[in-house]
């Protein structure tokens, strides 16, 4: 369908709660699916949420193939291959375990990482594009990009689960990064 434009921090879309999907059978809903995965194709990311779109409905998208997956087996690996683009509507954590420290990024705050606590097993219960419930399982890196993009869902970025010098360290960069951005943009106007 259309690759669209990404929402980059602190743009308000991002700090707002989505909105649980209710309708499973409108064309605008259809259209932002694809949209979805055409747009984590384009940015190469790991996931992408629909708020990082300008949607504010309860949906992401992960790209298993760029996970570190342990495949149980090479029918497995084959399956993600073919289609590696999963889709959660109206997730929820239903189970989680350990916790780790993960160096993460984003999609809407290029140029920067932190070190993000996260727990290092997530159960979830989601629907599919049909509306059909399902439940994921997810561990290590894994199980933080499911945290990462449920966080977006809520209006959540990844560095507000930082503080002290690391997070002071990492916004200074993610400001480095919006005034050059601010300067390209300009030149590009001009």
């Amino acid at each position: 369908m259309a690759v669209e434009t990404l929402r980059y921090f602190p743009d308000t879309v991002l700090s707002t709660p989505c909105e649980v999907v209710e309708d499973f059978v409108s064309t605008e809903f259809f259209d932002l699916l694809d949209n979805l995965e055409d747009s984590l194709q384009h940015y190469r990311g790991v996931g992408l949420a629909a708020n990082q779109i300008g949607s504010s409905l309860r949906v992401f998208a992960l790209d298993e193939s760029k996970l570190r997956t342990s495949f149980k087996d090479e029918e497995d690996f084959l399956s993600v291959k073919e289609s590696p683009i999963r889709v959660f509507i109206n997730p929820e954590i239903i189970a989680s375990e350990g916790e780790d420290k993960f160096n993460e990024g984003c999609l809407s705050m290029p140029a920067v990482t932190f070190k993000v606590n996260r727990a290092t097993y997530v159960k979830i219960r989601a629907q599919d594009a049909s509306g059909e419930t399902f439940e994921y399982e997810a561990t290590g890196y894994h199980a933080a990009a499911v945290q990462h993009e449920m966080d977006h869902l809520d209006g959540k970025m990844h560095f507000q689960r930082t503080s002290g010098v690391s997070r002071h360290m990492g916004m200074k960069k993610y400001r480095q990064f919006q005034r050059t951005l601010g300067k390209m943009r300009k030149m590009q106007n001009v």
